[in-house]
């Protein structure tokens, strides 16, 4: 098209292709861009992933690694338990593990017969661990007793009283037959699976840890604690001298040499294009996931005291 003046201007179908190479290249850059974002996004999300399951594996193995610290002398086969795919979410394992945590020296008087801790950091937080309630409620204490450089005996002892950071126990036996004694309490941790509901109602899988405490009457009492959130799965596996196996009464508690820890931590948004399966961890009996998150199974396996 020619102007009166003589200038030439654009035809409509030049202005049309014209257009129309635009928006393919807006759209192409648009494409990319967004591929890109989603790239970042699965890339956060794998991060976030890894980050949950190393934290939740590694405060497992804390325990597992201090499994048996002279809680075998009370009891060697009950050191570690598992319930195999009766978790409180179906499919999932449930791991317990005993030991005696704290380990503080005492000084021993003749008149009363007694024990004295000037430390109550049994788990070396900088905080105080006993409360004025574990008295009232019969405080049991379990003791750990060195006789010479290569006897050690572990003992269950009542506390009889405090006075500001000093606890004072009742030892049981002869007064005066302990060398350098050592007074700890016995732990016992429970992790599962569970579910949290979130402020909208939704149900949110998560790890928790149960510190389990017990009277002088045997009562139990208990404490939870929610170690990390959108932890889908919790499965264990068991080695001994043979077998291995998941069923822990296949190995026998005693015989357990080493545990392997598998849990399957996923996103908390959906990132993913299409719903993926869910990870098989060992036997788990965990039905496919039906949303789009991320997830990935991680292990880890550690061995226990013999």
């Amino acid at each position: 098209m020619v102007a009166a003046g003589g200038t030439r201007g654009f035809t409509l179908i030049e202005l049309m292709v014209a257009l129309a190479l635009s928006m393919l290249v807006v759209g192409g850059a648009l494409r990319l861009l967004s591929a890109q974002r989603q790239g970042h996004e699965r890339h956060d999300a794998m991060v976030d992933v890894r980050q949950r399951a190393r934290f939740s594996l590694d405060a497992i193995a804390r325990d597992l690694h201090a499994a048996g610290l002279w809680a075998r002398v009370l009891d060697p086969a009950t050191v570690v338990e598992s319930d195999n795919n009766t978790g409180p979410v179906g499919g999932t394992d449930t791991l317990t593990v005993r030991y005696v945590a704290g380990q503080e020296a005492a000084t021993i008087t003749t008149l009363p017969p007694t024990l004295t801790l000037a430390s109550l950091d049994w788990d070396g937080d900088g905080r105080d661990d006993l409360d004025g309630d574990d008295f009232t409620n019969d405080k049991v204490v379990d003791m750990v007793v060195s006789e010479g450089p290569f006897g050690q005996r572990l003992e269950r002892v009542q506390a009889i009283g405090r006075a500001g950071n000093l606890l004072t126990l009742r030892p049981p036996g002869v007064v005066g037959s302990y060398d350098r004694p050592m007074a700890g309490e016995l732990m016992e941790v429970v992790y599962t699976v569970g579910l949290f509901v979130d402020a909208s109602g939704e149900q949110i899988p998560c790890l928790y840890r149960e510190r389990v405490r017990f009277d002088s009457h045997g009562n139990r009492t208990s404490q939870r604690q929610q170690l990390a959130t959108d932890i889908d799965d919790l499965q264990l596996r068991f080695g001994g001298a043979p077998p291995v196996a998941d069923d822990l009464a296949a190995v026998g508690a005693a015989n357990v040499t080493a545990v392997t820890i598998t849990v399957v931590a996923r996103s908390d948004e959906e990132v993913l294009p299409a719903p993926a399966p869910f990870p098989q961890g060992q036997d788990s009996t965990r039905a496919s996931a039906a949303d789009r998150r991320l997830r990935a199974s991680y292990s880890l396996t550690v061995a226990l005291r013999n």
